[in-house]
């Protein structure tokens, strides 16, 4: 064991910011499509996986970084960003 099964981005939460989230991610998928760099980690989930579906896992990615650096920098952001995002 020891590893925990991360979910996805619920519906729960913020549209706004989860638009925010989806559409950055929706542009690096574009980036990333013109770069031959074959060994990120972004270039291999989208072999396996549907486009839409690697935005939704970079977007949920992104929002566990930046849940993590805020918690790091003011309680209170993070507390705002956990029940914004809705990240399960």
């Amino acid at each position: 064991g020891g590893k925990p099964t991360l979910l996805g981005i619920s519906k729960r939460g913020d549209v706004y910011l989860r638009t925010l989230l989806i559409h950055g991610a929706c542009a690096v998928i574009r980036a990333s499509e013109r770069k031959t760099d074959t060994d990120s980690w972004l270039k291999r989930l989208m072999d396996r996986r549907n486009k839409n579906v690697a935005a939704v896992a970079l977007a949920n990615k992104n929002a566990r970084i930046v849940i993590d650096r805020c918690r790091t920098m003011c309680t209170c952001w993070s507390r705002w960003i956990r029940s914004s995002v809705c990240i399960a």
